[in-house]
């Protein structure tokens, strides 16, 4: 079990970081104290069964994420990924929390209902939350990921403070991004799909929403990576870990 775990990529990449941290004399404590990748029972019986082979990332996106509240939020990390249709949107989604929790930006995952399902605090950009909607629906068009950045009023935030509704002051979109997970076991390539998905990506894009596609075996290879491309340009930040 101990080996098993780093095998797993996003474990990889996530040691790969705390390393190049420790390298460059940024005191970091090991994220691999609680949950230990791999324990068994971390996994919710209902997630193991649909997304085989996530205890090892599952155990460290709670880890890194979620440092000693991880206890209370197991349900919501399980709710959110009840909310992705396939493996590697699962892997994508987690990828994303733990960039979001290594660069101390603030996530909130959300149904199509925009009911808050998983939420992460960070304390850079403090007005600015990453919205993201699994499966969200867009007119005619159902994508895997919608994200919005989105800029929190300051008026809202006083109100919250004060106990106060909040007021009738419009949220500020940032960004937008579509990202679709184009894996060969859930989504069919043919020439005939592919000229569809140009299509529709033109759509989208016409709509306010340009799209960035990764393969299944980007996402199974480096689900760090993958989310670091996504982040770099919803935050025009350098999020990327070192290769």
């Amino acid at each position: 079990m101990e080996e098993k775990r780093f095998e797993d990529s996003l474990v990889r990449e996530i040691l790969a970081h705390e390393r190049e941290s420790q390298a460059h004399g940024l005191r970091v404590s090991s994220i691999f104290g609680m949950p230990f990748p791999g324990k068994a029972g971390v996994v919710p019986h209902e997630i193991a069964e649909r997304f085989p082979d996530l205890d090892a990332a599952f155990g460290a996106t709670i880890s890194a994420s979620l440092r000693a509240e991880y206890g209370v939020r197991i349900p919501q990390l399980a709710a959110a990924l009840e909310l992705c249709e396939s493996p590697i949107e699962a892997r994508f989604l987690l990828g994303l929390i733990c960039g979001c929790a290594f660069h101390d930006l603030t996530i909130v995952v959300a149904d199509d209902d925009q009911e808050e399902i998983y939420s992460g605090k960070g304390s850079a950009y403090e007005e600015m939350t990453l919205w993201v909607f699994p499966q969200l629906q867009i007119d005619d068009h159902r994508v895997d990921f919608g994200l919005s950045l989105v800029f929190d009023n300051p008026q809202i935030k006083i109100a919250r403070m004060v106990g106060k509704p909040d007021p009738p002051v419009p949220l500020v979109i940032e960004n937008r991004v579509v990202v679709e997970c184009d894996g060969h076991a859930f989504h069919e390539r043919t020439p005939e799909q592919a000229a569809r998905d140009k299509s529709r990506d033109r759509d989208l894009l016409n709509r306010g929403y340009p799209v960035m596609r990764f393969t299944g075996s980007e996402i199974v290879s480096g689900p760090l990576k993958c989310a670091g491309h996504v982040m770099d340009w919803v935050f025009d930040k350098k999020s990327r870990p070192s290769e």
